[in-house]
């Protein structure tokens, strides 16, 4: 209700985006409500940054194009499979590469997921609790190694979009995951009878690699393992 109210009295360019959040977190201030926590800022962009998949192949994450209801809602079907890749070799070491949990975000300048969805408040048997909106903090199935090992969120789930401003615009998921996320398993490989390393020295050589800057990350720190975007259709009328 308050939206349509706010693009009455502000419409809905971008020049009058200020005043219009601004009257935006009035209004949930004078009803004491707290105010919705900002989306997870966009990944910085790093110049020459490589694909994770060069260091391991751990989502799968892909996005079919919008279709509108008939509620003027966006309906986008998408595929998420969370694995471990047991054949990796980061710094000269082997081991095998999974996630304890991983944050998904979806972001659009036009769109939102709606209300009481995973990436807006909605709670799910495989979803931690996060405070951004548009995310959706993921934390199942687990393996016996506590990793994530299948399909967080169901065989065939379907995000759907509200409008957040008048216009068109793509819509953007993407996968991140902390350093305290990754799960690091070593793979011993005999060198002639070289013991392994010990696990924490492992895990450590492990992360420093794949936070050292060659693979894009967040503003929060984290690494984006995946990420993908598909164009909204045009909005029915």
């Amino acid at each position: 209700m308050l939206v349509p109210i706010l693009r009455v009295l502000y419409g809905g360019s971008a020049d009058n985006a200020a005043p219009r959040e601004a009257m935006r977190l009035a209004w949930y201030l004078a009803k004491g409500i707290p105010p919705p926590e900002p989306p997870p800022p966009g990944p910085r962009a790093i110049e020459n940054a490589r694909p994770f998949t060069d260091a391991a192949e751990i989502i799968d994450l892909a996005m079919s194009q919008p279709t509108p209801d008939n509620e003027g809602r966006l309906r986008v079907p998408f595929t998420l499979r969370v694995h471990p890749d047991r054949n990796c070799c980061v710094a000269d070491l082997a081991v095998e590469i999974g996630v304890g949990d991983v944050l998904v975000a979806v972001e659009s300048e036009y769109w939102q997921p709606v209300t009481g969805s995973v990436f807006r408040g909605g709670r799910h048997e495989n979803a931690g609790r996060t405070a951004a909106t548009g995310a959706a903090l993921l934390a199942g199935p687990h393996d016996g190694s506590g990793r994530i090992d299948g399909e967080p969120l169901g065989e065939e789930p379907v995000l759907l979009m509200e409008s957040k401003q008048d216009g068109d615009g793509p819509i953007v998921m993407s996968a991140r995951v902390s350093r305290e996320g990754f799960v690091v398993v070593p793979v011993h490989r005999d060198r002639a009878n070289e013991p392994p390393a010990p696990l924490a020295d492992t895990r450590k050589v492990v992360l420093d690699a794949l936070f050292a800057g060659a693979y894009e990350l967040d503003p929060r720190n984290r690494v984006v393992v995946a990420r993908v975007r598909v164009g909204g259709p045009k909005k029915p009328a």
